[in-house]
């Protein structure tokens, strides 16, 4: 098989990537924006070559003008972040001759649906349920009749990240939080779901139409609020949250192929609509337990290939560093997570076949942890 490109950044979800795809014997360019203070995705031994870059903007030009595809066959690209994912996007006429990659069909049509509003409203034309949901631009006067308690996020995930997201119970506290975004025009106001827990439904959908839904990542904590589920349950029995025909309809009507996650809190039951992630997500490496990898039936598709859903299995996961900022922050006690952390049988870093990486993040993610739980201790 020709190599299949990685095109990231030094993060755990592109690691998680490499080593998913190394394992099912597919050669991996990993195609590298270096941004972390330690280079360690480039050290997995599943790395065929790296080719590092400076920018996003610099990579997308590597490829168009740059890289040699082989045996005349398009090469594979599988983007490990929206920024990646939407400059490739908006490169979509340039790059589409010579590469397979996650899109909506045209330039700047996957750009458009990372708008949460826009991908919020046909989630609910599909049937999936959804929040109250307002659009608001920053400096018009604040709308009327907002549900309180509600949450203030950035409009699109390109242009902000999980920890902007602030949860308000007043217009006092909506006017501060929407003065730490000043810096971004478009925000939304949503309803704050009263969820027992969030779920992250994973799959992907490949360019004949056909979706393949690996499991649900059941989140019962995170690292802090609005950011990363750090324990939880794996699980590919998806029915009682999802209605697969409810979800293919989404995704026809978004026009997307590629890998994705649907973010949804899960109230009363029933889930309530977050967004959906356009690209590979961090926690698809978290599945490969089930015998299903996502990404792999991402590139089969692609390469028209016929496969079958064959993944099985329910365990618990747990992040190795940010789950202890839990023990600090009195959501757990040190028994209980000590107790997770034994029956948790996948991880975000650690990688039993592949330890090079570990052994050069951990004095980082040690110091990186105690610094986050100095902060949550000052709160």
């Amino acid at each position: 098989m020709n190599e299949v490109i990685v095109f990231g950044k030094d993060r755990y979800n592109t690691l998680g990537l490499v080593r998913s795809l190394g394992r099912k014997g597919i050669p991996v360019l990993l195609l590298l924006k270096h941004s972390s203070p330690i280079s360690y995705c480039r050290l997995s031994k599943y790395v065929t070559r790296t080719k590092q870059v400076n920018t996003v903007e610099e990579g997308v030009q590597y490829l168009i003008n740059s890289y040699k595809v082989h045996s005349g066959e398009k090469t594979i690209i599988i983007p490990t972040s929206d920024s990646v994912a939407s400059e490739m996007d908006l490169h979509y006429d340039a790059l589409s001759p010579k590469f397979m990659f996650p899109n909506a069909g045209n330039a700047g049509s996957l750009t458009a649906i990372m708008d949460k509003a826009l991908m919020t409203s046909i989630a609910k034309d599909a049937g999936l349920s959804t929040p109250m949901t307002i659009e608001y631009t920053c400096g018009d006067a604040l709308p009327e009749h907002i549900p309180f308690p509600c949450l203030i996020k950035p409009a699109k995930s390109i242009e902000g990240t999980k920890s902007q997201i602030k949860i308000c119970y007043n217009l006092n506290e909506i006017e501060s939080a929407v003065s730490a975004l000043k810096n971004r025009q478009h925000i939304l106001i949503q309803q704050l779901i009263n969820k027992e827990y969030d779920i992250l439904l994973l799959g992907c959908r490949c360019p004949n139409g056909k979706v393949f839904l690996s499991g649900v990542f059941k989140k019962e904590r995170w690292v802090s609020v609005g950011e990363d589920g750090s324990f939880g349950l794996i699980t590919t029995d998806y029915s009682q949250w999802f209605n697969k025909g409810v979800v293919e309809q989404f995704l026809s009507k978004l026009n997307y192929v590629g890998p994705f996650s649907i973010e949804c809190g899960v109230e009363k039951g029933i889930p309530y609509f977050y967004e959906i992630n356009l690209r590979n997500d961090g926690t698809s490496h978290y599945f490969d337990l089930t015998g299903f990898c996502t990404p792999y039936a991402w590139i089969m598709g692609c390469l028209d290939y016929d496969i079958e859903y064959s993944g099985k299995g329910e365990y618990y996961f747990i992040d190795e560093f940010g789950d202890f900022v839990n023990v600090a922050a009195g959501n757990c006690t040190f028994k209980e997570w000590r107790r997770d952390k034994k029956r948790a049988s996948v991880f975000k870093y650690k990688c039993s076949d592949d330890r090079k990486p570990m052994l050069v993040i951990f004095p980082y993610m040690v110091a990186r942890t105690i610094k986050t739980i100095v902060k949550t201790r000052r709160k």
